[in-house]
Formats: structure tokens, sequence, C-alpha cells
């Protein structure tokens, strides 16, 4: 239990820096002031830039005949048949195994899987992501597509 734990832990940190390269390719260097993508603006507060919810239920409201994704804190999504999002998001784990997914169409979420949407369409332009990054984060699809941040 103390393996799994510590190997947990060690992927943390390569996480979190795939997490905040995710955040620059959607928004711009934070590092430079107003930057978000190419363009130059004010700064402003994260909730004015993004819709960020969580999901109602919990893990055992999964049904493995489901048709749609229910994304819990799990590196790979249960099944649900009721989806209660239908959006391009960025979905978080919040607790449990940390991982980070980008998914566009029908699904729903545990309680505790953050659902972060951007509300100006032309920021979360994904044909910016890097394509020499393909491995660790592939470039969403169309039509109820799933990628993933991590190995």
């Amino acid at each position: 239990m103390l393996d799994r734990a510590e190997a947990l832990r060690a992927k943390r940190p390569a996480a979190l820096a795939q997490l905040d390269s995710l955040t620059q390719s959607l928004f711009g260097d934070p590092r430079k002031k107003g930057s978000i993508g190419n363009t130059p603006t004010q700064p402003r507060l994260l909730g004015l830039l993004t819709r960020i919810r969580t999901g109602k239920l919990d893990a055992n409201d999964a049904d493995e005949d489901g048709v749609h994704p229910f994304f819990t804190c799990a590196v790979k999504p249960l099944r649900i048949n009721t989806p209660a999002f239908d959006c391009k998001a960025v979905l978080v784990a919040g607790n449990g195994e940390i991982n980070v997914k980008y998914f566009e169409g029908k699904f729903d979420t545990y309680q505790r899987t953050y659902v972060i949407e951007s509300l100006d369409e032309s920021s979360s332009n994904t044909s910016s992501c890097p394509t020499s990054r393909k491995r660790s984060f592939n470039c969403p699809q169309k039509n109820g597509s799933e990628n993933s941040l991590g190995e």
C-alpha cells in the first residue's frame, strides 16, 4: 500500500506540470501580464473566463451498459445513461487518482470531478495543442471524444 501511495506521489509533479502546460495552451503564458493566447487583454479572474461545475452523482450511480461516459476520479471513465453535460470541457479529478482529461460531447461526472468549460469559444481553440506533446496530451476530436493528460 505504501508503494502505491509513493507511486502516486511521484506522478503528481508531472501531472501538475502537464496541467500548467494545458492552461498555457488554452489561456496563454500566465507570466505575461494580460496574455490570453496571443491576444493582449486585461488580467481577468478565471471565473470570468470559464464556467466551473462539478457533477452531482456518486460513483455507484454508474451503469455498465450506459451509452455516455461517466467521469469519476479514476483514469478510465465509467458509463451512464443520463448525461448532465453536453459541452467541450477540461475535466479535473478532485481526489483519488490525479488526472486531467478533455472531452467534447454528452457526459456526466462524479461529484468531485470538476468540469471546466470556456465561456469564450475563441480561447478554447484546440487547434493550438502542441503536436510535439501528442503522446502526453492528445488534441481533442469532435463528436464525443476523450483525451487525457498523463502517461
